[in-house]
């Protein structure tokens, strides 16, 4: 006598269990595509947070060397890599430093017979150059400094009587003696009275704000 063996077939998935299935991948695959979304724009910001910087210690340096030469406040300013160059908006803000002795150093001074500031004292030419740059509309940014928008702010002390801070700075003033001669006279024009704190940008830490002092 013939036996026959007989095979049991294994249960398929039903259809309840492949829709789950295919939505608990599109679930998986969603979730990776945004973290990697998330990373790439981060990248970004941080790149163009560097950029911002940089070129902000970069006008700093032009606005000290030579202040004609500052490119068109209203225009904004190409950066980065050749083949990935970005645009950015930048302005500049000139405060006169407000200089106030304490009532201590009055009384000394006082008492000394010494007169409280000669005409020559360089604490009244300080100025407070601030330089802030910002990624551009064109580039994703927006058209004024705002929270969200890479940017970076320079702040650095000032004094325009003071020529010999930089030697290539001097001997090029040396040599274009009517230059010389606007610096001197016209150091201070356009300084704004200091105000009691900075706009606030949204911006926080090293990477927004740094301070120079020369």
């Amino acid at each position: 006598m013939t036996r026959t063996r007989r095979h049991l077939a294994r249960p398929g998935m039903t259809f309840l269990e492949v829709v789950l299935a295919v939505a608990l991948l599109g679930a998986i695959a969603s979730t990776m595509f945004g973290a990697f979304e998330f990373l790439f724009r981060a990248d970004a910001r941080e790149r163009h947070q560097l950029a911002s910087a940089e070129l902000a210690h970069r006008l700093m340096l032009q606005f000290l060397d030579d202040e004609e030469s500052m490119p068109a406040p209203n225009l904004p300013v190409p950066y980065g890599p050749a083949d990935n160059e970005s645009l950015y908006r930048w302005s500049l803000e000139r405060y006169q430093l407000r200089y106030e002795e304490s009532v201590a150093v009055q009384e000394a001074q006082s008492n000394s017979r010494r007169t409280r500031t000669s005409p020559t004292d360089t604490r009244e030419n300080l100025q407070q150059i601030v330089i802030t740059v910002w990624l551009a509309e064109d580039s994703g940014g927006s058209t004024e400094p705002m929270p969200g928008t890479p940017m970076a702010r320079i702040v650095r002390l000032y004094d325009p009587m003071f020529i010999m801070r930089n030697p290539d700075s001097a001997d090029y003033l040396i040599q274009d003696p009517e230059r010389l001669i606007r610096q001197i006279t016209n150091g201070g024009a356009g300084a704004q009275p200091m105000p009691d704190a900075l706009p606030d940008t949204g911006e926080s830490g090293d990477s927004a704000r740094s301070r120079d002092r020369r």
